[in-house]
């Protein structure tokens, strides 16, 4: 329960600084913020590594993601250049969420359609908070936008949860097998 407090808290933590920092130009904050965030994560994790993954794989397909979205015209970052992909804070705030899936969120890993209407709604909800904070501007006709946002997060909030389970399971039969293998040495070694 204390974890689960924990993890809700420094993610909204994490999501202020990312969206505070993006609106004020100081993506220094949402990067020390996070990796913080980050830190207390993974030294509350059985397998760090295989969260590392994971951490790394969701702020790189959030990255992606946004940024087509960002191209497309769904929303822009007011006083930015534009450029290829989303800016850093918003990758940033892709690996602060992924902390959410295997802790807080954890419950969704099994429940598609609970995950579903969490990122039909929730997704949507964040970015138009950041837009009334300043950090993005979305499209002129703004349901548009908030439409395609909330269609983003509905299929990725369920992929999302499907993979940290399999990261989950992944490191569950490594450890298993590095156990297995302490306790019968093959012969040679």
């Amino acid at each position: 329960m204390v974890r689960m407090a924990v993890n809700i808290l420094a993610f909204n933590a994490g999501w202020f600084a990312c969206t505070l920092g993006g609106a004020h130009d100081a993506d220094w904050v949402a990067f020390a913020v996070v990796a913080t965030v980050v830190m207390v994560h993974l030294i509350w994790q059985r397998r760090a590594a295989s969260e590392v993954v994971l951490l790394a794989g969701v702020g790189v397909l959030g990255t992606i993601i946004d940024s087509i979205q960002m191209h497309i015209g769904v929303f822009m970052f007011p006083g930015r250049t534009e450029s290829l992909l989303v800016p850093m804070w918003f990758s940033a705030f892709w690996v602060n969420f992924a902390t959410l899936l295997n802790v807080s969120l954890r419950w969704m890993q099994t429940r598609c359609w609970a995950a579903i209407v969490f990122g039909l709604l929730g997704g949507p909800a964040a970015y138009y908070a950041g837009a009334k904070l300043g950090a993005i501007e979305l499209h002129d006709n703004t349901l548009l936008a908030l439409l395609a946002i909330g269609l983003e997060w509905a299929v990725v909030t369920p992929l999302l949860l499907l993979a940290a389970r399999f990261a989950t399971s992944a490191g569950k039969r490594e450890r298993a097998m590095a156990t297995a293998d302490v306790g019968n040495p093959q012969p040679g070694s």
